[in-house]
């Protein structure tokens, strides 16, 4: 135990003594989009990391255990996603170097209107803030059932822990926390089929998986698809790249590492044992760590662990903080403060605190990921201007947004339309926005006759 936490306490140390010595040459654009000069495999590594997680994995296995189908239709909705942005690339690229654009939210403001960009920004809000709290959640229950210590005291320490680093340092140094946190994941696969005996898997469990039905299946497609599609953490990354061939050749090949890596974790319970049921996925890591792993290994282990545990907590904590100041308070109230990393830092403190108060009162991981990845369908209608280059008006575009987030939380709260809603808030993020325009061109009409 001693060795483990020297070991604990060794991580804690790089990353927030690194990220400390490193701000004190940071620039403004360096603390926001890590200097807009960022080469391929730091943008790689970077991106893996922040998909690589706790929260998703605990996820993706329940959902692999219960319905292997819903996973490949999730997978195919991604994979569109990010092929639609391999193509929009130097589009977007070419914008946001014209109007000095540093996030998702900030493009939607610049490019449509501030309405849009409100909107945009209070749903990101809670799109990140619920990813944290996911990410928070699995994570803490994995260093509980690791250490002993209470599932509280957990979540309260990963939260502190990320704070510091993220907070002194910024985008740039996030990027570069990344590429560490990679390499320690897959460092981690490493040990998992070095010292952990393989058993085979039966065509019984198989086809149990593959022959389950739900009632998720194929319309979670149209939650993986606006997921990626207008994910802020991937349009940052791409902000951040030195070149629009960078760019590119980062998403093109995100998927294929991502999948290569992400398979070993993803077969864990079909290959170690049984025993493991979907409601308690988080216990895997720790058990296989405790049950296989020699002694003198289990501290580099924990290392590499929470190197998956923090990849995405501060990438989810980033984008949060930016959606809460710098797309939203700051930009609406305190235009023009002197010390905007300031605000910043403070955004960061507070999405984190607000997080574990989520934390603290709801852990069921499952449940929040089915939450966050219906709600990303109600930002569809910026897909009808950022893909199509349709001109809509801000008031129709910001109108829609707001209709489909508050329709989506009526139909989660009664538990409305459970099958089909995220098809139909996608779906109808195409169409209503011309029906808005249409019905507001006619009334000035009118009103401009009369």
């Amino acid at each position: 135990m001693n060795y483990t936490l020297l070991a604990l306490a060794g991580y804690v140390a790089l990353f927030v003594g690194y990220s400390f010595f490193s701000s004190r040459t940071e620039t403004r654009e360096d603390f926001l989009i890590a200097g807009r000069n960022q080469g391929f495999w730091p943008l790689v590594m970077s991106m893996n990391s922040s998909w690589i997680n706790m929260g998703w994995m605990t996820f993706c296995l329940s959902l692999l255990l219960v319905d292997a189908a819903s996973y490949a239709w999730l997978f195919i909705g991604e994979v569109v996603g990010i092929s639609i942005l391999i193509y929009l690339v130097p589009k977007i690229r070419a914008y946001a170097k014209e109007k000095d654009i540093v996030s998702f939210a900030d493009f939607t403001h610049k490019s449509i209107g501030s309405f849009s960009g409100y909107s945009a920004a209070s749903v990101n809000l809670i799109l990140y803030i619920g990813w944290l709290t996911v990410e928070l959640v699995a994570s803490a229950h994995v260093l509980s059932s690791m250490f002993g210590l209470s599932y509280e005291m957990s979540l309260i320490a990963l939260a502190l822990t990320v704070c510091a680093y993220l907070a002194l340092g910024g985008f740039k140094v996030l990027i570069k926390t990344d590429v560490i946190q990679f390499v320690f994941v897959i460092l981690l696969a490493v040990l998992f089929y070095m010292y952990v005996p393989i058993q085979p898997v039966s065509m019984e469990t198989v086809e149990k998986v593959f022959t389950t039905e739900t009632p998720v299946n194929w319309v979670i497609f149209f939650a993986g698809l606006p997921a990626i599609l207008l994910g802020s953490e991937v349009w940052q990354r791409i902000f951040s790249a030195k070149s629009d061939k960078t760019a590119k050749r980062m998403l093109a090949w995100t998927f294929p590492i991502h999948f290569l890596i992400y398979l070993p974790f993803l077969l864990l319970p079909f290959l170690v044992a049984p025993l493991f049921l979907p409601e308690q996925t988080e216990a895997i890591f720790s058990g296989v760590i405790k049950g296989y792993l020699p002694t003198y290994v289990a501290p580099f282990a924990l290392i590499f662990l929470l190197a998956m545990i923090t990849s995405t907590l501060d990438t989810a904590g980033f984008v949060a903080a930016q959606s809460l100041t710098n797309d939203g308070i700051t930009r609406k109230y305190l235009e023009g403060h002197p010390r905007p990393r300031l605000l910043l830092r403070v955004g960061i403190f507070t999405v984190f605190a607000v997080a574990v108060g989520f934390g603290l009162f709801y852990q069921n991981v499952v449940d929040i990921m089915f939450f966050i990845l219906d709600m990303w369908a109600v930002l569809s209608p910026l897909v009808v201007t950022i893909l199509f280059g349709k001109k809509i008006s801000d008031f129709a575009c910001g109108g829609t947004i707001v209709f489909l987030t508050v329709f989506m939380l009526t139909c989660k709260v009664f538990g409305l339309l459970p099958e089909a809603l995220t098809a139909t808030a996608f779906l109808s993020g195409f169409v209503l926005p011309y029906i808005v325009d249409a019905i507001r061109n006619k009334v000035c009409s009118i009103k401009t006759a009369a």
